[in-house]
């Protein structure tokens, strides 16, 4: 078991070890499951293994987090959220405090911290406020007040505390912020015979791939059927599939003809 996995353990967590390089562990959120991956420093988060913690996340129907110590900046801040290629980074403790249902409100952007006001325009309405008024009194462009209620626009942090001084306004909830993910089309008789059978493809590295019909879930390939895959399969209830190593040879998996003799044959 890895460091984070024994970690979140002692806090009472469920987990269990990821058997993908791009992501350490999957957490249980109560009822839901959340993706996690631990790097020291956000900024050493590599694209690719960005883009295959979106792409497994978006299949399995998750959140995805990476806990982080520091950017190149520095330090990272408690209850703030910085992102490395879209994906949320937050500290130990703020993930901590996620799992608990508390969801930073604060968000780093381009060296500082700030806030996206929600419901504005009615805070402002209910108080008797015009736009005018209201940009007089925070100090900024009426141009400014128009492009946080109707455009989302982030708010310097020492102009949210003066809104919420003035007004009954919170910050919207943005960690996570949802990408919609395609399938590939297939590059080899494996792909196509799962295309035929009505699965989605999504390839994750050039040896790994998922293959869903969003209702059940396999692994194609995923590598050795060990201890560590059948956990994860059994944790996140997915069904997993390895052809051509163990498991299902490719002759087996040849002869198989319908879908439901597949996921039969994987029970």
């Amino acid at each position: 078991m890895n460091e984070l996995a024994r970690l979140l353990e002692k806090e009472g967590y469920e987990c269990v070890v990821s058997p993908f390089r791009s992501f350490d562990t999957v957490v249980r959120r109560k009822k839901d499951l959340v993706i996690v991956k631990h790097i020291r420093n956000l900024d050493g988060l590599k694209q690719e293994q960005a883009r295959e913690i979106k792409r497994v996340s978006s299949v399995l129907d998750t959140d995805a987090v990476i806990i982080s110590e520091r950017t190149k900046r520095g330090d990272m801040k408690s209850s703030v959220v910085y992102r490395r290629y879209s994906l949320p980074g937050v500290t130990f403790e703020t993930f901590l405090d996620y799992l608990e249902g508390i969801v930073p409100e604060a968000e780093y952007n381009r060296g500082r911290i700030v806030y996206t006001p929600k419901n504005l325009r009615e805070a402002r309405e209910k108080k008797g406020l015009d736009r005018k008024e209201l940009a007089e009194l925070l100090g900024v462009s009426y141009e400014s007040i128009y492009y946080y209620e109707n455009k989302g626009m982030n708010v310097r942090e020492e102009i949210f505390k003066k809104m919420q001084e003035i007004l009954e306004v919170s910050a919207e909830n943005k960690l996570f912020p949802g990408e919609p993910c395609v399938p590939d089309a297939p590059e080899n008789d494996i792909d196509e015979k799962l295309t035929d059978m009505k699965f989605y493809l999504f390839k994750i590295t050039k040896k790994k791939e998922f293959a869903s019909d969003k209702e059940d879930t396999i692994i194609v390939n995923i590598g050795k059927n060990d201890e560590v895959v059948e956990e994860f399969s059994d944790f996140v209830d997915i069904f997993l599939l390895c052809v051509g190593r163990s498991g299902i040879t490719k002759r087996e998996f040849r002869r198989i003809r319908t879908k439901e003799e597949l996921l039969e044959k994987i029970k």
